[in-house]
């Protein structure tokens, strides 16, 4: 589902950003596989074995890997078949593949360790791991598996059937367990590109979808120690531009157990509001509620380009530690949507 954060600023400036989706939970009865026809189609090996930590953001890395499964090429074109379908139905345009690989990350981690969660054993949310791989755009998350007693994952036909009953049940099944939360997202007129993720064994199949909003070319890293720049160009009218900033605490391991149970098994938000960055001016100036405003050091937006810059430090100085996700908004239709997020890990 998705769930509006606690503290949100209640100012005209800011509109409140949700940023969760909820994950869903769908468990098949036991079968076996039986091809029709001819002869039954050849098996698919499982899965390779990844590195399955991203890295430790807060210390040295500690190496990873993004594995694709054999034939993940044609289940991933399957699997965006399956979303487009339903967006054409709906009256959307296409999401593309995306270039990030967010998405098989963390469906490599599902299955290496045997969860199921939008948070990961290191306690990162898929914002976070977006952002540790180079996402730049802004992501919302769509999780789902299937397990079976027998081994069941054996051919890409299986597969591919495994496949359209999970998109299936997100977009037909989805309002009692979600509030229609995987719905939303797959139907989200502004996601433009979707990173799939799909890890499999033969009785057991992850599939992830990190839609983005992706719209913007940047030009340089966005963090450098204590700064945040944001420099590119964008495909979408940058309209009433809006910086707003989230903080969770700092991620910690979390063991199988622990992401089995509330609040993990749930949906997830963008933290807890901690203010926004705007424009600097000397009178008039706009101002967030129930958090901090500071002004940028840098501050030119056009319709297509944004240059901005400014510094954590004074969200640090007041709230500490933790992880700062700041998101870019502008105004579609009347309504502020997120185009750029961007995690800062703090110490």
């Amino acid at each position: 589902m998705r769930r509006a954060n606690s503290k949100a600023s209640t100012a005209a400036l800011l509109g409140v950003l949700v940023a969760a989706v909820a994950i869903g939970v769908y468990l098949s009865v036991p079968y076996l596989y039986l091809a029709t026809g001819a002869l039954a189609p050849a098996t698919v090996a499982a899965s390779p074995v990844p590195k399955p930590f991203l890295f430790n953001p807060l210390g040295s890395s500690a190496g990873y890997s993004v594995v694709y499964p054999p034939r993940y090429g044609q289940l991933a074109n399957f699997t965006l078949s399956q979303i487009n379908k339903d967006r054409e139905e709906a009256g959307l345009g296409p999401v593309v593949m995306s270039k990030s690989v967010s998405g098989q990350q963390h469906a490599d981690s599902m299955l290496f360790f045997g969860y199921f969660s939008h948070w990961d054993t290191q306690g990162l949310k898929p914002y976070m791991r977006y952002s540790l791989l180079n996402g730049s755009g802004a992501v919302e998350e769509n999780v789902a598996y299937e397990a079976t007693k027998l081994p069941a994952f054996t051919t890409v036909g299986s597969m591919e059937d495994a496949i359209a009953r999970l998109e299936s049940q997100m977009m037909n099944n989805d309002s009692q367990c979600c509030d229609n939360g995987h719905r939303d997202n797959i139907l989200d007129p502004l996601h433009n590109a979707v990173s799939l993720g799909i890890a499999y064994n033969s009785t057991r199949i992850y599939l992830v979808q990190d839609f983005e909003n992706a719209y913007l070319t940047l030009d340089r890293p966005v963090v450098t120690g204590n700064a945040v720049t944001i420099v590119g160009n964008s495909s979408i009218p940058l309209q009433n531009l809006q910086l707003v900033v989230y903080q969770d605490p700092t991620p910690t391991n979390l063991t199988d157990s622990q992401l089995a149970a509330p609040p993990y098994s749930g949906a997830y938000d963008s933290g807890d509001f901690v203010g926004g960055v705007v424009p600097s001016c000397i009178i008039g100036c706009e101002t967030y509620q129930n958090g901090l405003t500071i002004s940028a050091n840098r501050w030119s937006v056009t319709n297509s380009s944004v240059e901005i810059e400014f510094h954590i430090t004074r969200f640090v100085d007041i709230y500490g530690s933790g992880v700062y996700t700041v998101y870019m908004e502008t105004n579609v239709n009347g309504r502020q949507e997120p185009v750029f997020l961007q995690s800062v890990f703090v110490t």
